[in-house]
């Protein structure tokens, strides 16, 4: 059997780049088991940064983000999987059809990466390594009334990257010196901007170092970085490498509730996390049910700024608190689970 296989993933300047980010963790996990991974992808700054990781990737000549829809590219990606006959497809899009889903099924075995339970997507193996997942299991198997994929759930498998490996257990300081704030790839409500306004505006904070981290896509970077300057107690991170290191070295953040959240519980970093979109929902309640973050609620809401304000207050003036997260996060996520997955993708794709 070729053991190439093939990652389908929706990224870019309007949706973000978690979804790449954690197909390129399950990509280097599946390289250590000796396989060749091969990205199609739509834009050229995300098919640049897929080549920069040593991967090999085909850039698509139209772009759904441009209203082509998802099935306009079900053509190259036939030809792909008959040239290339890869073990199977790994797909990491929002904007799967049934349609796209069972053509690609009628060519090779189907995985796909799922948040939402939008319906039952026609596939081999359904992976969903969020936090609430594990209780999704029943609304899956209802959702197939029937043949079930094989499901894959919980933060047991987050795929993140080998920097977030043999972390050691966090020892949390009794002041909080350093804080991170981390507003997502792209950041389309602007919260970077107001985060940097209630820094300014909180002398109770001049003591406290804040790092924002900004991504390369984001539209108001060169603003950004402006306004930082004029704040002795920020600086300003953009595009970091280190994200493992600098976690660790805050001891709090503030995060959007995507992927970022896994690393930070990989790092035992106490935070406050917020919701960006609706898919975000489930996992920043459910992280805060089981005790391991604060939820500050729905950056689109015009009082957000006042809860998180509120939050922030709460894990800043509560060492208790933050040590008591700090042993849950990193009992949850242990760094390990893109190794873990890779290991149970290829046991279950290697099925007859």
């Amino acid at each position: 059997m070729n053991r190439t296989i093939l990652f389908f993933v929706s990224a870019g300047s309007q949706i973000g780049l978690g979804h790449l980010m954690r197909c390129l963790s399950i990509a280097h996990a599946l390289r250590g088991e000796g396989i060749s991974c091969f990205f199609v992808v739509e834009t050229e700054y995300v098919h640049q940064v897929v080549k920069e990781q040593g991967f090999l990737c085909y850039q698509l000549k139209q772009s759904i983000t441009n209203g082509d829809g998802i099935e306009s590219e079900l053509p190259v990606l036939v030809y792909l999987i008959k040239s290339l006959e890869p073990m199977t497809v790994i797909v990491d899009s929002y904007q799967v059809t049934k349609t796209y889903l069972a053509t690609l099924m009628g060519h090779t075995r189907v995985v796909y990466m799922d948040d939402v339970c939008a319906f039952p997507y026609p596939c081999d193996v359904l992976v969903n390594y969020n936090i609430y997942a594990p209780k999704w299991k029943v609304l899956y198997r209802q959702s197939y009334q029937g043949k079930c994929p094989s499901l894959i759930l919980g933060p047991t498998y987050a795929p993140l990257r080998e920097d977030f490996q043999n972390l050691p257990p966090r020892e949390s300081r009794l002041d909080v010196q350093h804080v991170l704030l981390s507003t997502g790839g792209s950041d389309p409500e602007n919260i970077a901007q107001k985060l940097l306004s209630l820094v300014q505006k909180t002398p109770d904070w001049e003591h406290i170092q804040f790092h924002i981290v900004i991504g390369s896509m984001n539209p108001n970077k060169s603003e950004l970085v402006h306004m930082a300057q004029m704040i002795p107690n920020v600086q300003i991170h953009v595009a970091i490498k280190d994200m493992a290191h600098l976690m660790q070295m805050c001891d709090m953040a503030v995060a959007a509730a995507g992927s970022t959240l896994y690393e930070l519980c990989a790092c035992g970093t106490p935070t406050v996390t917020y919701i960006l979109a609706d898919n975000q929902i489930p996992g920043a309640q459910e992280f805060e049910r089981q005790g391991l973050m604060l939820n500050a609620g729905d950056c689109r809401q015009s009082d957000f700024m006042l809860h998180l304000f509120e939050k922030m207050m709460t894990l800043l003036t509560s060492v208790k608190m933050r040590r008591m997260m700090s042993v849950q996060m990193q009992r949850t996520v242990d760094g390990f689970g893109a190794k873990r997955l890779a290991q149970e993708l290829l046991k279950n794709i290697s099925k007859p």
